[in-house]
């Protein structure tokens, strides 16, 4: 019910036409923004959206491939839920879990709309903050700007911009290929090098901390029980599986120019997903804070600049501070993280 939603918005803002030699000129035509606050115990990206009637909270995140329902929430609401007929199944970092069907009357996302369908419903655990996962069919029906460090989105539609360079703010950010695989380009996918080893990135908004499959980490030779390895707590998702994690040390990560020394990684067992191409590492809200990205499917191509900060910011202090700004500036969410003195 929601492919379309957005495309067919009417323009909202008309960016200045990029410098191009060639007429007629690209135009950055800006279809949508939205405020971004940072919610729960992970403080994760999080915008208003609406389900019949009722202002909800839901995560943006461009790692999950379906906007779907939670079923506490929509419980909550009165929503009225069934099994699917064909038995639908979501693969996470915990696992599998069965998810069920709603019919909903309104579905809303900051301008964009959607009327009376089914959308697809998960089982989280207890206390998921959020009411709605708003994935990859909603986010990249356009080009998605994520500057999270200033707690916003923005979606674009290029008119001729086939060749232009779409990070409008920085002329000198990043600009990485999508991959040439047709399923991985639907997810955003990209290639940075880990230790001068290639592996296969997504830009995953839903992932707190920028993470390495456990797999992958043994391929490329990186020590998981040499000097320096930490652990780094458990990471759960989608499923009821909890996997115990490591940070590990690392020589340098290139994405594309920029290259990222002594830097450590979250590095755990990922698990099966729903996806058709396997993905090495999730690129999270750790390093999202500190970079303005562009994830542009008009070009298959992502725009990365780094802004300012610890680049992959994963570490205990990195986050107290983090927190504690959240706290200062009026943040709820990050006030009840903190415990008293």
């Amino acid at each position: 019910m929601l492919r379309h939603v957005l495309l067919a918005l009417s323009t909202l803002l008309a960016l200045p036409a990029l410098a191009e030699e060639a007429a007629p000129r690209c135009q950055m035509q800006q279809i949508a923004s939205l405020p971004v606050r940072f919610s729960g115990s992970s403080l994760m990206p999080t915008i208003d959206g609406v389900v019949d009637g009722h202002t909800v909270p839901m995560l943006v995140d461009t790692g999950a491939y379906a906007t779907t329902l939670i079923k506490e929430h929509m419980l909550k609401l009165g929503v009225s839920l069934r099994q699917s007929d064909n038995y639908l199944l979501s693969n996470g970092v915990g696992g599998q879990t069965e998810m069920l069907l709603a019919t909903v009357d309104q579905f809303a996302v900051g301008p964009a709309k959607a009327g009376h369908g089914r959308m697809r419903v998960l089982d989280m655990a207890p206390g998921f903050p959020f009411a709605a996962i708003v994935g990859r069919d909603f986010l990249f029906q356009a080009d998605l700007e994520l500057d999270l460090g200033h707690s916003k989105i923005n979606f674009f539609r290029p008119k001729n911009c086939e060749r232009a360079h779409l990070a409008y703010w920085d002329q000198n950010a990043v600009v990485l290929p999508m991959s040439n695989d047709a399923r991985a380009r639907r997810m955003g996918a990209f290639s940075v090098h880990i230790n001068g080893q290639p592996v296969h990135a997504i830009i995953d908004s839903g992932a707190a901390l920028t993470t390495l499959d456990k797999a992958t980490a043994e391929r490329i030779g990186l020590a998981l029980d040499g000097a320096g390895v930490q652990s780094g707590g458990r990471m759960m998702g989608i499923g009821e599986a909890v996997r115990d994690t490591l940070l590990v040390p690392v020589k340098e990560i290139a994405i594309g120019d920029e290259k990222i020394e002594g830097a450590r990684l979250m590095v755990g067992t990922m698990g099966a997903t729903n996806e058709a191409f396997s993905t090495d590492i999730l690129i999270g809200d750790d390093f999202l804070l500190h970079h303005r990205v562009l994830i542009a499917p008009s070009q298959s191509k992502v725009y990365i600049s780094y802004q300012d900060g610890n680049p992959i910011a994963n570490s205990r202090e990195d986050r107290s501070a983090r927190i504690r700004r959240e706290a200062e500036a009026g943040n709820p969410d990050a006030q009840r993280l903190i415990k008293p003195r």
